[in-house]
């Protein structure tokens, strides 16, 4: 135990030096809540020129409204930059200066009546530059085609008498003539005349639908908000490669609108490839490929088609076979409405083969998918699954006898439902090296529908409602949730950490959640010193019953922790290496109705103890978009063990494992 937690305060250790011998930025005075990671940036933890990174946080303290601020440096395992804020000031009023043109003061002082700078905000740079750009887009909305950024000014005077309140005065640049006068500049509001589109002549796709996209009418006033709308709903559509949206003038109140138009490549295949392996000789592979068409009708319509296979070995020979095929239909819908976006169907058949049974599985789901601001959604308006058991093993048959849980689990049955998934993330680009978070929220329900049937359908001898008088439905509530974020610590090194809650109630009609509902541990996406499904429920032990671990709960928690840094790059191809932690399991439920003990039950009593924990080792390689991923997950904490032998280092036969995958873990 005593090593065990060496070996972790060494990890956390290793983090925390390798963030606090760069250089810092220490706040003095009374405002020491400024946020400094936009200072940290302009940091050279080379320390070539420390004059250099003074002269820049200045500035930036400066555009940032902290004026005659001062840094000096001391060195405190590395060096560290002291920072003197400096002086503020509050806007007592903004204003505009009256215009000659009645319409465009009118317009002017429409927005000055609702800026968003108000009485007390503090002057800066920054606040200003935010505002000349909301200006800009208030302009160019109302018809100002040729407003721009540079055409605003603004005077404040931090020499007044009341130096701690200042007036703000807005006003718009005059041109400046040859001779150095003044000229007061002609600003006029323009309508649409004209609007061309323009696609290469041997690309396929509906004319109407074109027209349909653009938001730009002939004889409507522009407006840039209707332009970059146009621009979204155009890419948006995976078809087209390139659009490109200019304005040609006519005259002094009219544009023509030239939309130009670059399709790509309409059709393609994609290869996956995941692979597990650990020291009970038991090893797998999953290849799948996809065969995608962007433009299957002439409207911008995806269609892919899917073949995927799971295939498990031991000791060479193969135990269990998995094949599935998939196809799927998206369908843009061309409405005004921006949280509207396409109509999704889909349909799939899945064959797994394993020595305990052979089961089948048929499903179906439709429904709406869309955007508002950083959220996507699925709406899954149907959802439908038929799952059929067939050359069910006599010892796992016997099994199944013991738990009536798990043979619930293993019936044929009958899903009807529906379904919500939310996806929450800001848009990043891995190549800028920001900070991203990315949220999920996925919500299942089923039978709740065919409950309302009750009365007319039959009844078998456990008293659960049939459908064609021989498949039970499907009755649950499921919910899973996770939390993911990356923060980079430098250009070459980043920590990201998720967490995920997941939990399922089965009701009505059922007695325990149909098995694909189930949640399960482990795999190059989880707990990796464990293979799939072979983790929990809590501390219970591996159940016998199937040849492949087959562990799986209706309550899922797990939390992941990985530090990843640059170790080599060759052109566009670089190497990266990480560690990591992770910790979780899954749990079944007490069912109080029941007098049968479910094991691996979530306990307060046992909650620590059940707790599964793993350090690991990783190596990526990384081109383009393409991340190659294998790491080698080690056991901390095995709650399934004796409680004397759960602590170890990983390195006992069957107390590791490695997973092969594409792209990050999470």
């Amino acid at each position: 135990m005593n090593k065990v937690l060496y070996f972790i305060s060494l990890f956390f250790l290793f983090i925390v030096y390798s963030c606090s011998t760069e250089s810092r930025i220490i706040i003095q005075g009374k405002k020491k809540s400024y946020d400094v990671d936009e200072l940290e940036k302009y940091i050279d933890n080379n320390q070539k020129d420390i004059n250099i990174t003074i002269d820049n946080i200045k500035e930036h303290l400066r555009y940032d409204g902290y004026y005659n601020a001062k840094v000096d440096t001391q060195y405190d395992r590395g060096l560290n930059y002291i920072v003197n804020l400096g002086k503020r000031y509050k806007i007592g009023r903004l204003k505009h200066e009256i215009l000659e043109d009645d319409k465009l003061n009118k317009d002017i002082n429409d927005y000055i009546n609702n800026s968003p700078i108000s009485k007390g905000s503090y002057l800066s740079e920054k606040l200003l530059k935010s505002e000349s750009q909301n200006i800009m887009s208030y302009m160019r909305n109302v018809g100002y085609y040729d407003f721009n950024e540079s055409l605003s000014q603004f005077i404040a005077d931090t020499l007044a008498a009341n130096a701690n309140e200042i007036p703000l005065i807005y006003r718009i640049k005059n041109n400046t003539k040859d001779d150095g006068s003044e000229q007061n500049i002609d600003l006029h509001k323009y309508h649409i005349n004209k609007v061309y589109i323009k696609i290469p002549k041997d690309f396929n796709f509906s004319i109407d639908k074109l027209r349909n996209i653009n938001l730009i009418k002939s004889d409507s006033l522009y407006n840039e908000n209707l332009v970059n709308e146009t621009y979204r709903r155009f890419t948006e559509l995976s078809i087209f490669n390139s659009v490109n949206i200019q304005f040609s003038k006519i005259d002094t109140s009219l544009l023509n609108c030239n939309i130009e138009i670059l399709p790509s490549n309409a059709q393609g295949v994609k290869v996956d490839l995941e692979g597990t392996l650990n020291l009970n000789n038991i090893y797998g592979i999953a290849p799948g490929l996809t065969y995608y068409h962007k433009n299957l009708f002439n409207g911008g319509e995806y269609f892919n088609f899917s073949v995927n296979s799971n295939f498990q070995f031991k000791r060479a020979k193969s135990i269990t076979k998995e094949l599935s095929f998939s196809t799927g239909l998206s369908i843009p819908i061309f409405s005004k409405y921006k949280f509207l976006k396409d109509f999704d169907f889909s349909f799939a058949y899945n064959y797994q083969n394993r020595p305990e049974y052979t089961r089948n599985i048929i499903s179906f789901s439709g429904g709406i998918n869309g955007r508002y601001k950083l959220f996507n959604y699925n709406l899954y308006l149907v959802q439908l699954n038929i799952v059929k058991l067939s050359q069910i093993n006599e010892m796992f048959q016997n099994s199944l006898k013991s738990n009536p849980f798990i043979t619930n689990a293993f019936n044929n049955h009958f899903h009807l439902g529906t379904g919500l998934n939310i996806v929450l993330s800001n848009n990043y680009n891995l190549k800028e090296k920001k900070s991203f978070y990315y949220y999920t929220l996925q919500v299942n329900s089923a039978g709740a529908a065919l409950s309302m049937l009750n009365p007319i359908l039959k009844t078998n001898d456990k008293n659960e409602r049939l459908i064609w008088g021989k498949i039970p439905y499907a009755q649950y509530l499921r919910l899973e949730t996770s939390i993911s974020e990356t923060h980079f610590l430098s250009s070459s090194e980043s920590l990201a950490y998720r967490a995920l809650f997941g939990i399922g109630y089965a009701y009505g009609n059922s007695k325990s959640l149909p098995f694909e509902q189930h949640f399960y541990g482990g795999g190059a996406n989880s707990l990796r010193a464990w293979q799939v499904r072979s983790v929990g429920p809590g501390i219970a032990k591996m159940d016998s019953s199937f040849v492949l671990p087959n562990q799986t709960g209706d309550i899922k928690m797990e939390a992941n922790l990985e530090y990843r840094f640059k170790l080599k790059e060759w052109g566009p191809v670089i190497w990266e290496a990480a560690f990591f932690l992770d910790a979780g399991n899954v749990w079944t439920y007490n069912d109080k109705s029941s007098d049968i003990i479910r094991p691996g039950q979530l306990r307060f009593a046992t909650f620590l103890e059940s707790i599964a924990f793993n350090w690991g080792i990783g190596s990526r390689f990384k081109w383009n978009s393409l991340i190659f991923r294998i790491d080698f997950g080690f056991k901390l904490h095995d709650p399934a063990k004796a409680e004397g032998d759960r602590w170890s280092l990983g390195m006992n036969p069957g107390d590791w494992a490695a997973q092969i995958a594409l792209g990050y873990p999470f």
